[in-house]
């Protein structure tokens, strides 16, 4: 009885990792980015906030992959940008992260093009040490900025 029941576990195991699969391998176009905030530090470190809407299986693939999330996002992310990226927090409507040398310090800093690829940003806010902010509206790509701080 017991080797059926270990059967049984298994099957049901697989069964839930396809499920996954398929679910995270679908198109993911049903995701809205409303918005994205990126606050520079003095340093040229960047906290980047990012608030979005998921389908109800992405949400689910999201819930059920947020043990370690952080750091496989983290991970690949820094892989990917070559910055030191550490996500903060994530759940299922936002993701937090802290990027290593966005910027060159003070006093003029300045931000890279970012591609969203194949997503659009409904709202985009830079923000600068001394408050300085910058704002795009409904893009696929932030444009590249720069600031200089007065002392």
């Amino acid at each position: 009885m017991k080797r059926k029941h270990n059967l049984t576990v298994i099957a049901i195991t697989g069964l839930t990792l396809l499920l996954l699969l398929a679910i995270l391998s679908a198109p993911v176009s049903a995701l809205t980015i409303n918005g994205i905030s990126i606050y520079l530090q003095q340093n040229g470190d960047a906290t980047i906030n990012a608030d979005y809407d998921l389908s109800i299986p992405e949400y689910i693939a999201v819930q059920t992959n947020l043990f370690g999330a952080r750091e496989k996002i983290s991970q690949k992310a820094t892989e990917v940008t070559g910055k030191e990226i550490s996500v903060i927090s994530i759940d299922g409507k936002s993701i937090a992260a802290h990027v290593k040398g966005m910027s060159p310090a003070a006093p003029e800093m300045k931000t890279p093009e970012i591609f969203l690829r194949g997503y659009k940003a409904k709202e985009v806010l830079i923000q600068y040490p001394d408050a300085h902010q910058e704002r795009f509206g409904t893009t696929g790509t932030i444009p590249a900025t720069s600031h200089y701080m007065l002392g």
